[in-house]
């Protein structure tokens, strides 16, 4: 029984170490893919261990130009949104109107983040704004009287979730609000990324949406769920 038990943890620490590997290749793979958008950044935001991983902005770029995706929205600024910007800007004499409205609850945060935005010349396409949170039927959520004048007009067709914050306050918002929310405001064809899946709540938010779509969700291992309605090509990294 000893030799038997030896043997099983051995494979599963061997089969844990490929997968950790394979997942340092792919992370390390996906920041050097970036580099034609990050080297032109002037003051780049720090990437903490509430960003997105690079596979995921990779992911996101992939499916912005593969796609065609034009009216992007997310969720929690950061980081990503000054890649996505600088992207934008990048592309932007293939003739296509492409514009990001990043939403954040921390009015200090927008004004960082719009700064370096405005650095980089690329606000002409990007905005992010100060959305405070309230209470409401998605709990202590984004206020949605201002969600709906910001996005007025807005119908997305990629959708980035990676806010409002869940650790970092006492009070929580249920990010299945979410999909209540943004279910019926999305243009014909998109693509959803949802970060974080490796909580039960944004599995859960994943599988509803999907269902909801008439889709089969995918998950780029535990941590990111993808959903994809409509024609497409597939944009996932290496």
């Amino acid at each position: 029984v000893f030799n038997y038990m030896l043997t099983f943890f051995r494979e599963k620490a061997r089969g844990l170490r490929k997968w950790l590997l394979q997942e340092a290749k792919s992370e390390i793979r996906s920041a050097q893919d970036l580099s034609w958008i990050t080297r032109n950044i002037s003051t780049p935001i720090p990437s903490t261990v509430v960003s997105l991983q690079p596979v995921t902005i990779n992911w996101i770029i992939n499916d912005i130009i593969i796609n065609r995706r034009v009216r992007i929205l997310e969720l929690g600024a950061g980081a990503s949104t000054q890649i996505i910007a600088q992207c934008l800007t990048q592309v932007s004499d293939d003739g296509v109107d492409r514009r990001l409205i990043s939403i954040e609850e921390n009015r200090g945060w927008v004004d960082h983040v719009s700064r370096v935005i405005e650095l980089d010349e690329n606000q002409a396409r990007t905005s992010v704004h100060y959305t405070p949170r309230a209470d409401g039927p998605g709990g202590f959520w984004y206020n949605e009287s201002e969600l709906n004048r910001i996005l007025k007009g807005f119908k997305p067709d990629l959708l980035i979730i990676d806010g409002p914050a869940i650790k970092r306050i006492k009070q929580t918002a249920d990010r299945s609000r979410v999909f209540h929310f943004f279910r019926d405001r999305m243009a014909d064809d998109y693509a959803i990324f949802i970060d974080d899946t490796v909580r039960k709540a944004e599995r859960k938010l994943t599988e509803e949406w999907a269902k909801y779509a008439g889709v089969k969700p995918q998950y780029y291992n535990a941590y990111l769920g993808f959903i994809k309605k409509g024609e497409g090509f597939n944009s996932m990294p290496n």
